[in-house]
């Protein structure tokens, strides 16, 4: 059996191809079967191979799909392809992560009346690899924010994490728009 490339790499979420070939004229039908070593992480397309006499040496093509994750780490497998009487080919697949970290912070808009408070829920998008800390930070010194910084850890980092914001109360008339930064 022969592969072609010998290892591949691939976007996470995305598809990739690979051809296969026998590298010799059989005198009977030879049925190539490719698995994926981790169908969590890859799938493959189509699932059997059938080669003869006639086109042994013509290249079939497998369809690799990956799906999404909620880490951010890149993951590595590999997708068998085994026939009776030949040796097993490993081709080792590495798949790039194409996540990029964020903060959710629901509601992301808050409207406050002065003197008032409310309560935002701050979770992170994926699994990070290590604890992460998430400061907030407020443009105007009249919101006070009930926390100022909240940790995440590669166990909790969905579970909303509440903060409180409150207004203190003014002498003027306007209304003022106050970013807090996460």
């Amino acid at each position: 059996i022969i592969v072609n490339p010998s290892a591949v790499t691939m976007v996470e979420g995305g598809t990739a191809n690979f051809d296969v070939r026998l590298s010799f004229e059989p005198s009977a039908e030879v049925r190539v079967f490719v698995l994926s070593n981790d169908p969590s992480l890859a799938n493959v397309f189509p699932v059997t191979l059938t080669f003869d006499a006639s086109n042994y040496d013509s290249v079939q093509s497998v369809s690799i799909s990956s799906s999404h994750d909620l880490d951010l780490q890149d993951d590595t497998t590999s997708i068998l392809l085994t026939a009776a009487g030949l040796t097993d080919v490993n081709l080792p697949l590495t798949i790039t992560d194409d996540d990029v970290q964020g903060i959710i912070a629901s509601p992301a808009i808050v409207n406050i009346r002065e003197g008032d408070s409310r309560p935002i829920n701050v979770s992170l998008s994926y699994i990070p690899a290590s604890d992460v800390t998430v400061n907030l930070q407020a443009s105007n010194p009249s919101l006070g924010i009930s926390q100022s910084a909240l940790t995440f850890t590669p166990t909790n980092f969905a579970n909303p994490q509440t903060v409180t914001l409150s207004v203190l109360d003014d002498t003027n008339t306007e209304n003022e728009t106050i970013t807090v930064t996460l």
